[in-house]
């Protein structure tokens, strides 16, 4: 897939993640709207700057989000499922992004 493509992708995710921060309460409803704008904002880069190095390293905040996810995994039971969930929507994206060719 090309970089636009992923990023038209991650800009839909984002969306969604806003989406539904709204019906979450608490916590968890912060959560989703951050990553949310986060995945917004990384897609707005690539739109705007496809050739820039914020796009070709693209990849680097979706590796640090899973790295934190195995981290928090490992410290709670509480949180353990979603952060494993977290560990393997953050791996797709920085394989996507890391793999896509304009």
């Amino acid at each position: 897939m090309s970089p636009r493509g992923v990023a038209l992708a991650r800009a839909g995710w984002g969306g969604v993640l806003l989406t539904a921060a709204r019906t979450v309460r608490g916590r968890e409803g912060v959560v989703f709207a951050g990553l949310g704008v986060r995945h917004l904002l990384q897609a707005a880069v690539v739109l705007a700057w496809p050739r820039s190095r914020g796009a070709r390293w693209a990849w680097v905040p979706d590796v640090a989000h899973g790295v934190s996810m195995v981290g928090l995994a490992g410290v709670s039971r509480r949180w353990r499922t979603p952060a494993l969930v977290g560990v393997v929507e953050a791996a797709a994206w920085a394989g996507a992004a890391r793999t896509s060719r304009p």
